[in-house]
């Protein structure tokens, strides 16, 4: 099948992961209007941690779903997860 099982939300999951990481990037890079976001670096701090799980959480439900679709079977998944979370299952 190839995936699809759940509408292939892993990918909007690692979009999000993308686009906010685009965003950490040009924190204080002014827009086409002469704005940045000109987050704080404490603040920033925080959302690079969560930008980090929010990319492993893509990862993880890439290899759900595929297996979910067929894809893969159960040990692969756990052979998977176990190399996206380095080794801890």
């Amino acid at each position: 099948m190839s995936g699809g099982s759940f509408g292939y939300g892993c990918f909007r999951i690692s979009d999000f992961a993308n686009d906010l990481q685009e965003k950490i990037d040009n924190n204080n890079v002014k827009d086409e209007y002469g704005d940045a976001d000109n987050i704080n670096e404490d603040c920033l701090e925080l959302i690079r941690t969560a930008q980090k799980i929010i990319e492993t959480a893509g990862k993880l439900a890439y290899a759900i779903e595929w297996m979910y679709s067929g894809d893969t079977d159960q040990e692969d998944l756990k052979v998977e997860i176990g190399k996206i979370l380095g080794g801890v299952q």
